[in-house]
């Protein structure tokens, strides 16, 4: 109200972050938005505050999402890897024994076999290790997001 007893603009925020002034919503509407304010640029400094607001909830949002991601597939990755070294490390432990080396000297397809045992042996080493990585990585991911929340 002014001096003169004559009623004043009174502005509303929308949760979206626009700035609407009180005879251009309903009740209802006004019930759910930031307000009232009595000046326009009152509202407007609001409204940015309410944009940046869910612009930093969206972005959390994404990081967590990304977090849980890459922690997801790191895990999977960490089985397969696992997996490829259970498979290949009878097989790798044989052909790096003296009698894999005697079979290498005697057979060519335990010459062409012990070379793939120990590359598919040291490829699920290092997808493992990836896995274990990711798993941290995504891990601190969430952690620091969830530290940043409190």
């Amino acid at each position: 109200m002014t001096k003169e007893g004559s009623a004043i603009a009174e502005f509303y925020v929308a949760p979206a972050g626009f700035v609407c002034e009180r005879s251009r919503i309903t009740d209802y509407e006004a019930a759910a938005y930031h307000g009232p304010y009595g000046t326009k640029e009152e509202a407007y400094r609001i409204a940015d505050l309410v944009r940046e607001q869910a612009n930093t909830a969206r972005q959390s949002m994404r990081t967590q999402r990304r977090g849980t991601v890459v922690t997801v597939i790191s895990g999977l990755a960490m089985i397969v890897g696992i997996i490829m070294i259970l498979a290949t490390s009878a097989a790798n432990a044989l052909c790096n024994g003296e009698i894999g080396h005697s079979g290498q000297a005697f057979s060519s397809s335990t010459l062409t076999r012990c070379p793939a045992d120990t590359a598919a042996h040291g490829l699920g080493v290092i997808i493992l290790i990836l896995g274990i990585l990711g798993i941290l990585g995504g891990t601190a991911t969430l952690l620091a997001r969830s530290r940043r929340r409190l």
